[in-house]
């Protein structure tokens, strides 16, 4: 009776299954957590006193927003990136131009490739 007692004492209970289960569950109960947070979140944002933080939060995004928009005016930052904004499309709607002029007239591409299909 002895002998069978210390077989299972050399047991190892912490084999790899074992393991894999215990990661399992690891990322089960991080994800139940996960959701019962987004969840109170999400329920909070719609009582009253979540409804008046939202509607807040809106009117201080949409100011902040509004600011970095004048500022970005006076500064001259937006003229220049709408000028930047159009020499790159242009040059993308000149290169599309080129290369399906290549291609309709079966001339080579700057890949290399020839526009015969």
């Amino acid at each position: 009776m002895n002998s069978d007692l210390t077989e299972y004492s050399d047991y190892n209970y912490l084999d790899s299954d074992s393991q894999d289960s215990k990661r399992e569950l690891k990322k089960v109960l991080i994800g139940v957590l996960a959701g019962a947070a987004l969840g109170g979140l999400v329920g909070a944002a719609f009582t009253e006193k979540g409804k008046k933080t939202t509607s807040r939060l809106t009117r201080s995004t949409k100011q902040l927003a509004e600011n970095i928009k004048e500022k970005a005016v006076s500064s001259g930052v937006a003229d220049s990136l709408a000028r930047t904004y159009e020499a790159a499309k242009d040059s993308v709607v000149d290169a599309i131009g080129k290369e399906a002029q290549n291609f309709t007239s079966g001339g080579k591409t700057n890949s290399g490739s020839t526009g015969n299909v």
